[in-house]
């Protein structure tokens, strides 16, 4: 289970890997979920031992007893960041990484990337399975701001016909963190 999971800057990659990593910690199936960035796994000699180290610093618990536990446990390494890494051979460094942590350990990879165009990268991820975030759609822009603005129905309502109206709407990139900042002027100046 090799994923990449892709969208543009602000697109929501690494907050979906946050959120799983969350939502696993609090089903306890024995599934040790750990969130990691791309130059975590790049400068590590273990991956495990990167796990335990990072797990150990949100646990208050010392590397070697958190190490104890999640050598035996069913890894999901949620990996941030590889598009920030400027050199090609230190991403398909990081991707056959992740490849060896899955044969050797079983462990699931869930990994965040702006979209990928260069050949060697294509190449080196292609047993992974690709999936893509996609821009809000209107329907999930007027529900965002509806959450936003929530027991204020009213304001969220004038934010999106002020977006229409000055035809800015069209203009901007459809992602949550645009979205945010948007009602965070809005809220601030109840104007654009």
């Amino acid at each position: 289970q090799l994923m990449v999971v892709t969208s543009g800057p602000g697109g929501g990659k690494s907050t979906l890997l946050k959120e799983i990593a969350i939502s696993q910690s609090q089903n306890d199936q024995g599934c040790v979920a750990v969130y990691l960035h791309a130059r975590d796994i790049l400068d590590s000699k273990d991956i495990v031992q990167t796990a335990a180290a990072a797990l150990s610093k949100l646990a208050h618990d010392s590397p070697t007893d958190v190490y104890e536990e999640v050598r035996s446990a069913k890894l999901l390494l949620l990996v941030d960041g590889l598009d920030e890494l400027a050199s090609l051979d230190d991403r398909e460094a990081v991707i056959s990484r992740l490849r060896e942590a899955h044969g050797a350990n079983g462990a699931r990879v869930i990994l965040g990337s702006r979209p990928e165009s260069n050949p060697r990268i294509l190449a080196s991820l292609s047993d992974f399975h690709t999936y893509s975030i996609s821009p809000l759609r209107a329907g999930q822009i007027r529900s965002f701001f509806g959450k936003w603005f929530k027991g204020n129905a009213d304001k969220a309502s004038k934010l999106l016909t002020a977006l229409r109206d000055k035809g800015v709407i069209g203009k901007l990139p459809k992602t949550p963190m645009t979205m945010t900042l948007v009602a965070i002027v809005y809220e601030s100046k109840e104007d654009l």
